[in-house]
C-alpha cells in the first residue's frame, strides 16, 4: 500500500512539473514582442526640438497591429508635431492624436502584411524643449497583435525615454569698441579723357580710271589731322602698293585727300583717322574700296582709216567752193548785168 502511494506522488509530481514548464515556454513564446522609444536617454537644452520615434520589436512573432497611449511630461515639454514617413504601419483606423494640455497621444495601426523584426518604426515624435527639468516619454495602455487570424496578445515590454533639460548656456559676446580709422586726405583728381570722333568721309570718285588721282573729301573736327592709309592690289603685276598721308583738316573741318600718286588698275583700300593736337587718335573709318579701271584706249578700224584720210579732202572741197562763191560775189558787185548763179554775159563795146 505504501508502495502504490509513492507511484501516484512520483506521476502527479511529474505531471506538475512538465505544466509548469508547458506554461513558461508558452508565455515565451507568445510574448514576444517589445515596443520602445528611442532614443533611451538624451541631455538637451531648453528651445532644442527633440526627435523621438516609437520602435517596435518583434523576433519570434509576426505582428499585425498595435494601439496604446503615451504620455510625456508636458510641463516640459510640446508635442510639435507627428510623421508617419517611414512607418511600418499601413493603416491608421483612427489618425494618431495628442494634447500637449494633457500630454498624451494616441495611436491606433495595422500591420496589413505583419512584421517580424527588431527596428520597425510606427512614429516619428518632434518635441521642442520648453523647460529645464527631467522630462519623460513612456507608454500606457499598449497593446501589440499577432498576425495569426486570432489576434493573440504578444506585447512582452515597453520602455520609455528620458531627457535632461538643461537652461541653454548664452555666450556674451564681448564688446569690442573700433579703433578710430585716421583720415587721409585724398587729393582730388580729375581725369581728362579726350575722345576723337572718326572722320567721315562725305564725297568721292566711284569711276576711277588709269593715270587718274583718287580724290575723297570729307570732315573732321576743326584743324585735325587725318591720317590716310591706302593700300593697292594692282593687277598689272604681283606688287602691292602702301600710302600713308596726313593731311589737316580746315577751320570748318573739311579736308580733301589727293593720292600721291596716279592709280593703277587694281582694287584700293583706303582707310582713315583723326588726331588732335595732343596725339589722341580716333578709330579707323569703314573700308573704302575702289576699283581703278583700265583708260580707254582708241580703236582704229579700217572705216577711221577711211574718214580719216576723206576729211582733208573735204576741207579742201569747201574751202574751193568758199573761194569761188567769194570770187562770184566780188565779180558781180562790179559788173551789175552779171547773174551770181548762172553764166556771166560779157557786152564788149566796140
Amino acid at each position: 500500500m505504501h508502495i502504490v502511494r509513492e507511484q501516484n506522488f512520483s506521476k502527479y509530481s511529474v505531471f506538475c512539473f512538465l505544466v509548469v514548464i508547458l506554461f513558461i515556454f508558452s508565455s515565451y513564446t507568445v510574448h514576444a514582442a517589445d515596443l520602445s522609444i528611442s532614443p533611451a536617454s538624451s541631455s538637451v537644452q531648453v528651445g532644442d526640438t527633440i526627435k523621438a520615434r516609437i520602435i517596435l520589436s518583434s523576433s519570434d512573432k509576426i505582428a499585425n497591429a498595435i494601439s496604446g497611449t503615451v504620455t510625456f511630461s508636458k510641463d516640459l515639454l510640446t508635442l510639435s508635431s507627428i510623421s508617419k514617413s517611414d512607418s511600418i504601419v499601413n493603416v491608421w483606423p483612427v489618425e494618431p492624436s495628442y494634447s500637449n494640455a494633457n500630454g498624451i497621444l494616441n495611436l491606433d495601426g495595422v500591420i496589413l502584411s505583419g512584421y517580424q523584426g527588431s527596428n520597425g518604426i510606427i512614429l516619428t515624435l518632434f518635441f521642442k524643449a520648453k523647460s529645464n527639468g527631467k522630462a519623460s516619454i513612456k507608454f500606457e495602455n499598449a497593446s501589440v497583435l499577432a498576425h495569426d487570424g486570432a489576434g493573440t496578445p504578444i506585447l512582452n515590454n515597453t520602455r520609455g525615454s528620458n531627457f535632461n533639460i538643461s537652461e541653454s548656456v548664452k555666450i556674451k559676446t564681448p564688446e569690442i569698441t573700433p579703433t578710430p580709422t585716421p583720415t587721409i586726405p585724398i587729393e582730388k583728381v580729375e581725369i581728362e579723357i579726350d575722345i576723337v570722333p572718326v572722320p567721315i568721309f562725305t564725297d568721292y570718285s566711284n569711276n576711277v580710271r588709269e593715270n587718274d588721282f583718287i580724290v575723297i573729301k570729307g570732315t573732321s573736327l576743326p584743324l585735325h589731322d587725318v591720317i590716310f592709309n591706302l593700300d593697292a592690289q594692282l593687277l598689272d603685276s604681283s606688287n602691292f602698293l602702301h600710302e600713308t598721308s596726313t593731311i589737316k583738316a580746315d577751320e570748318r573741318g573739311n579736308y580733301t585727300y589727293v593720292s600721291e600718286s596716279r592709280a593703277r588698275k587694281g582694287m584700293y583700300t583706303i582707310v582713315a583717322r583723326a588726331r588732335n593736337a595732343k596725339g589722341v587718335e580716333s578709330i579707323e573709318t569703314i573700308p573704302l574700296q575702289i576699283s581703278v579701271q583700265e583708260e580707254p584706249k582708241l580703236v582704229i578700224t579700217k572705216t577711221t582709216n577711211i574718214f580719216l584720210f576723206m576729211i582733208p579732202i573735204i576741207l579742201l572741197f569747201v574751202m574751193i567752193i568758199i573761194l569761188y562763191g567769194w570770187y562770184r560775189v566780188m565779180y558781180c558787185r562790179n559788173h551789175p548785168k552779171c547773174k551770181l548763179f548762172g553764166p556771166c554775159i560779157y557786152n564788149k563795146e566796140k
